[in-house]
């Protein structure tokens, strides 16, 4: 809750891209230790090739991120 009240620059480190998709617009994939993609969080979570190339997978399971994704 305190995440998505605030109001100001977040930076989120997590491998649960569910709940990252509930607080965050913007998404970087890190792979190996570089940086493979940088962008719109819905654009990205979208695609599910990059997703698998880099051993990813998001269900989107919650109602907040479904609407997201539309």
């Amino acid at each position: 809750r305190i995440m998505r009240d605030f109001d100001g620059t977040r930076i989120v480190t997590s491998q649960d891209l569910l709940r990252a998709s509930e607080v965050c617009d913007r998404l970087l994939i890190v792979d190996q230790g570089r940086i493979v993609s940088d962008g719109d969080m819905q654009q990205l979570l979208g695609d599910e090739s990059l997703l698998e190339k880099h051993g990813l997978e998001f269900l989107g399971h919650c109602p907040n991120c479904r609407q997201r994704l539309q």
